[in-house]
């Protein structure tokens, strides 16, 4: 096994890429924690929770980082209450909220993270998707740190100052 100038070998380059992809994939969880928060309190004050709205936005946007659970955990079962409260309204508040943070999250949360962890736009989205696909929930996180890793990978074991 080749070693680089550094004197390090490929694999412990690929695991020390592999820990700042999990620092890159954890910094971009945390931005789409404050994303969420932001857009689920101007949302819950919209809708007159006032002072409850920020612990509330702050209780949910923790769950959302949890990729099998998300926000609809909460949404969902508020959302029927309040329809089955008669309060319409609320209900159709809370199902706007709810669209606008999947959706975001959707489009978001795969630039941040492989701009975090230096995949392109394109390549980070596709891993995300494909991600989902193989592993569910978790895969908008898992697809791209395993894109990362893998591109990493490559690069070290074809470059021309490490063979």
């Amino acid at each position: 096994m080749g070693n680089n100038k550094n004197g390090k070998s490929k694999i412990l380059l690929i695991f020390d890429e592999f820990i700042d992809a999990g620092i890159g994939v954890a910094k971009a969880m945390l931005i789409m924690f404050f994303i969420d928060t932001i857009i689920i309190t101007a949302g819950l004050l919209l809708l007159n929770l006032r002072w409850w709205a920020l612990p509330i936005a702050i209780g949910i946007s923790l769950i959302d980082i949890l990729p099998l659970l998300g926000s609809g955990i909460v949404f969902i079962p508020w959302i029927i209450f309040s329809v089955y409260n008669e309060n319409s309204q609320f209900a159709l508040g809370l199902g706007i909220i709810f669209i606008l943070l999947i959706v975001l999250r959707m489009v978001l949360q795969p630039l941040i993270t492989g701009k975090k962890i230096g995949l392109s736009p394109l390549i980070s989205v596709a891993a995300a998707v494909a991600g989902i696909m193989f592993f569910g929930g978790i895969g908008l996180i898992a697809g791209p740190l395993i894109a990362a890793v893998g591109m990493t990978a490559y690069r070290i074991y074809h470059s021309k100052e490490n063979n």
